[in-house]
Order: structure tokens, then C-alpha cells, then sequence
């Protein structure tokens, strides 16, 4: 990463994402697109475990497999309970530019979202680019999708509180699953929440030019991902592009988190709009001075990150009481 940036823009970070960006430059690391892809998700995995602080504790955890027609060794998950009352359920997709993160990344953020909602989480390993390209994490997503409808009542979940989830990729993940949902006429889940989602891969939203270089996340690196991911596929498809589905009237309600130092920060807002506009329920939230992944990154954002929990749960609480 290379820390580009002019002093207003600069301006905009709280003080320790500005000392967070100084040390990742300080380490003269080659760009994301560079690093073997074996490599970068080893990467991941060890700052996640750096950042993450502490897992809070739940009840129970367990780790299963979904069989899936579309990929023969299934689909591993992860199921976390706050308690062993029955409870809503959140299908969560992790981040990781559709090409790493894994259940171990997202560990201590699924924690968290189970503890502090008192809500089931299912965490999904779906497949990874560039290995398997789109539409590989999308069918993986629905596998998931229908096991869950099909079990919620022998998980303690209650059947007509499923909803789902993700950040960045997995909010690419779970809007392409929320609209194929609608399209095919299927039940629909309670509500999706999106945390600092990746929904335009056209790249051509206004904070995509304003934190192009310097802000963690860059335009490079996102232009690779979606290289990987996408494989020539056009990225104004919905399916590929969640932004630009256009029978938004008929999606269910959307909480959806934002961090204001992202490049993909208008991404989420304009979804949210879009949502508005067709007479949807929408809770949004920016949080200014935090860059993307900020939710990981405990260690670096103690209090951003406990005020933002808190929103989320309170928000998800309030849509599953309605």
C-alpha cells in the first residue's frame, strides 16, 4: 500500500486510523494484487486473529458441512448460540474480495453479532475466487439459504425469523441472494444486513475516486478482486452488481453500516436510497473516520466498533419485532 492523500481528505480519519494507515505504510508491503493468493489469505487470517480482540464467549458452537449439488464436498458452516433458547438466525457471508476470509477470519464478528443480537449466526465458508469464480459463492449462498428454511425449528431457530448477512463480499453475497430470492418467487429473509457491502463492481461511485489510494482498501485492489471474481462477466448484471437490481419495491428491509474513509462507502448508501425510494425500510449508518474492515480491526477501533455492534443489534432486534 502505498499512503497517498491530500491533507482535507486526510483529515477526515480519526486519529488512530491515521496511525493504523502510517504503520501499514511504514511496512512497504507490495500491493494486495501482487501477493500470491495463498499468501494473502494467510495474511488475512493472522491480522484478523491481531485485530480481533478477544472472542466473547457464546453457549455452544459447532462446525458442520451442507451437502450441496453444485459442490460435492458441501459447504462448512459454523453455528454459534447466544443461548440455547430458541432464537432468530442470521445466515452470515464473510468479507474478503470474494477470494479469501474464512470461518476463522469472521470468528470473533460472528461472536460478537450472536452475543450482543441474542440471535443464532450461521457463518458460510463459501467457495473462493479465483479458484471458483461467480456464480460458485452464490450457489453456496443458496444451499445454505434452503437447509436453513428446512432446519431452522431443529436448531432452535424460529422458522419465520431467518434473515441474512455480510460485509463487503458478503454484502455483495447476500443482496445477489435477496434479489435471486425474489425472482424466483421464493420466501424471502426477514431482512438483510450489510455491513460496508460491495454492490457496484463498476467501481465508479464518487468515494471510489475520493479513497482511491491510501485508505487500506484501493481501487486496485478492488479492479482485482472483481477480476477474479467476475471472470469477463459484465458488471452491470445484477447478479454480479446488486445495485443495479431493479425490483427493489419487493425486497425486504435492509439495515446497512457504512464506514465514511471507504471507497465503497457509496456503494451501501446508494443501495439504501434505491430501497427508500421504493418504499422499503431502510436503518443506515456512517461512521466517520473509520476505513473499511474497520469492524475487524477491534484492537485499532475499541469504541467505533462497540457503538456500532450496539446499532447493529439494536437494529436487527427492532426488524425481527416486526
Amino acid at each position: 500500500m502505498v499512503f497517498k492523500t491530500n491533507k482535507n481528505i486526510f483529515s477526515k480519519l480519526a486519529p488512530q486510523a491515521a496511525a493504523f494507515l502510517k504503520q501499514l505504510d511504514a511496512l512497504n508491503a507490495p500491493p494486495v494484487e501482487q501477493i500470491p493468493v495463498a499468501v494473502a489469505r494467510d495474511n488475512y487470517e493472522k491480522l484478523s486473529r491481531y485485530q480481533g480482540g478477544v472472542p466473547v464467549s457464546v453457549a455452544k458452537t459447532e462446525d458442520r458441512t451442507i451437502l450441496s449439488s453444485f459442490h460435492k464436498p458441501g459447504v462448512p458452516i459454523r453455528i454459534y448460540w447466544p443461548t440455547l433458547a430458541q432464537l432468530p438466525l442470521l445466515i452470515y457471508f464473510h468479507g474478503g474480495g470474494w477470494s479469501r476470509g474464512s470461518l476463522n477470519t469472521h470468528d470473533a464478528l460472528c461472536r460478537r453479532i450472536s452475543k450482543e443480537s441474542n440471535c443464532i449466526v450461521i457463518s458460510v465458508d463459501y467457495r473462493l475466487a479465483p479458484e471458483f469464480p461467480y456464480p460458485a459463492a452464490i450457489q453456496d449462498a443458496h444451499t445454505v439459504y434452503a437447509w436453513c428454511q428446512q432446519n431452522a425449528s431443529s436448531l432452535g431457530a424460529v422458522p419465520s425469523q431467518i434473515a441474512v448477512g455480510g460485509d463487503s463480499a458478503g454484502g455483495t453475497i447476500s443482496a445477489v441472494l435477496t434479489s435471486e430470492l425474489v425472482e424466483s418467487n421464493s420466501v424471502l429473509p426477514k431482512f438483510q444486513m450489510l455491513i460496508y457491502p460491495s454492490l457496484d463492481l463498476t467501481f465508479k461511485q464518487e468515494s471510489v475516486k475520493t479513497f482511491s489510494d491510501g485508505f487500506f482498501l484501493t481501487k486496485h485492489a478492488l479492479e482485482y478482486y472483481a477480476e477474479n471474481y467476475a471472470k469477463e462477466k459484465s458488471l452491470k448484471d445484477w447478479r454480479i452488481s446488486p445495485l443495479f437490481y431493479s425490483n427493489c419495491n419487493k425486497l425486504p428491509p435492509a439495515i446497512i453500516l457504512t464506514a465514511d474513509c471507504d471507497p465503497i462507502r457509496d456503494d451501501g448508501q446508494e443501495y439504501a436510497k434505491k430501497l427508500i425510494q421504493a418504499g422499503r425500510q431502510v436503518a443506515q449508518k456512517n461512521v466517520p473516520g473509520v476505513i473499511h474492515a474497520y469492524m475487524q480491526f477491534i484492537e485499532t477501533f475499541p469504541l467505533q466498533t462497540a457503538q456500532s455492534y450496539k446499532w447493529l443489534a439494536d437494529q436487527m432486534k427492532t426488524f425481527w419485532n416486526k
